[in-house]
């Protein structure tokens, strides 16, 4: 919650993607994480997308914004190329009992917004505080797995 330079903050959040992956935010936004079922994807009230449905084809390129995927939807049925990608065919071999959406997500070109990364940190940061002050005001001591580094 301190004041950085917007690029020091950006190179942070570039070494945790890194490190760590994504946040998930494909799957976790939606009502389902199944939304390749449906004809549009339909999403609670959030900060990051205002609309409460949208095209599974406009959903996709917020989370694909430099390769499409060869992805083809009509009504709830859909299919997926990955027919010249051998490392992709095997993971979708290996999650075959998940929702396509859930092999989608670990393909090499899927991203997040870099404003909805940084949003989500400060909202976390923002409940740490919150609950450090309020057990600080009764003199209880926080458990370490609490304090971030």
């Amino acid at each position: 919650m301190k004041h950085k330079p917007d690029a020091e903050i950006q190179k942070v959040i570039q070494q945790f993607a890194v490190k760590y992956g994504l946040f998930g935010l494909m799957t976790a936004l939606p009502t389902t994480p199944s939304f390749m079922d449906y004809e549009a994807v339909y999403l609670p009230k959030n900060h990051f997308i205002k609309e409460e449905t949208m095209s599974t084809e406009d959903y996709l390129n917020i989370f694909f914004p430099f390769d499409s995927l060869e992805v083809i939807k009509r009504g709830v049925e859909s299919m997926w190329n990955i027919q010249n990608d051998r490392v992709m065919m095997a993971l979708a071999m290996t999650i075959t009992d998940k929702p396509m959406v859930v092999n989608m997500s670990f393909q090499r070109n899927h991203a997040e917004p870099y404003e909805w990364m940084k949003q989500q940190f400060i909202d976390w940061s923002f409940t740490h505080v919150s609950s450090s002050l309020y057990y600080e005001e009764f003199g209880i001591s926080i458990p370490y797995c609490w304090v971030f580094r």
